[in-house]
Parts: C-alpha cells; structure tokens; sequence
C-alpha cells in the first residue's frame, strides 16, 4: 500500500498562487515551474485552485485581460485534499471521479504538496518494477 507520504518524501515546499494574482502571473508561473495547476491561498489557507485550462478557459477564450483578470475569479473553489497517510488509490479513484489532474496535500491546514494523476502513476510503477525484480529472482533461485 503507498501513501501519500511515500510520493511527497524529500519534495521542496508546494509551489501556491496567491489568490490576488493576476492571471498573466499565474499564467507566467505554471510556466516557470513547468506545472499544469496550483493551489491557490490567500494568507496560508488554501481557498482554490487554478489550472492551466483555467486561465484557457475563462480568460484567454472569454476574451478578458489577463492583467486584470484575478486567480480568486477564476480558479476552481470545489478543491479535492489529500493528507500525507491516505492511500494513493482512494486519491486517485476521487480524482478520476471528479475529473481532476491535481490534488492539493494538507497538514495541520496548511498546503505541503500538490500530488497528480502522474505522481500516482509512476509511484505504481515503480512499486510493480520491483515485484517483477522479486519475482524474477525467486525464479531464478528456485
């Protein structure tokens, strides 16, 4: 069984938008951090999240500025958590229901981590390699 924790061990702190971002910014900071969405906070709370498709979406397609676009005006405000011991797939199984790639991680109500759909992947990935590895030398030796 892997848990959260075992994905975000030795992680530097979450990368968060500030909720009075503008979404040239935010746009400019996904970017930067090569990132599909963050979570959004005002002060240390998280109170959303905003995606690339966000800013696709409700400002590039609507026609708005997005200099005078704010995040908290455009981010999704339904956030799904994780905290560091749940289990990856009970993650994963709410993301796949709720349609969502990220998932913010909270510890005593403060953002630690953003976990995605990739993250749970190769965690199960890596967790198969190495029972085929086991297996393979159990043949072996047999």
């Amino acid at each position: 069984m892997i848990l959260v924790r075992h994905i975000i061990e030795g992680r530097p702190p979450a990368f968060v938008l500030a909720a009075d971002a503008s979404a040239a910014e935010a746009a400019l900071f996904l970017e930067k951090h090569r990132i599909g969405g963050a979570p959004v906070v005002a002060g240390r709370e998280l109170v959303g999240f905003c995606s690339e498709r966000d800013i696709v979406f409700h400002v590039v397609a609507a026609g708005r500025d997005p200099v005078e676009v704010r995040v908290s005006q455009i981010m999704s405000t339904d956030v799904i958590t994780a905290t560091p011991d749940d289990k990856i797939s009970e993650c994963e199984d709410r993301m796949r229901e709720r349609h969502v790639r990220h998932m913010p991680v909270l510890a005593g109500g403060e953002v630690i981590a953003c976990v995605s759909l990739r993250d749970f992947l190769q965690a199960e990935l890596r967790k198969s390699q190495s029972e085929v590895r086991s297996l393979e030398g159990f043949i072996r030796g047999a």
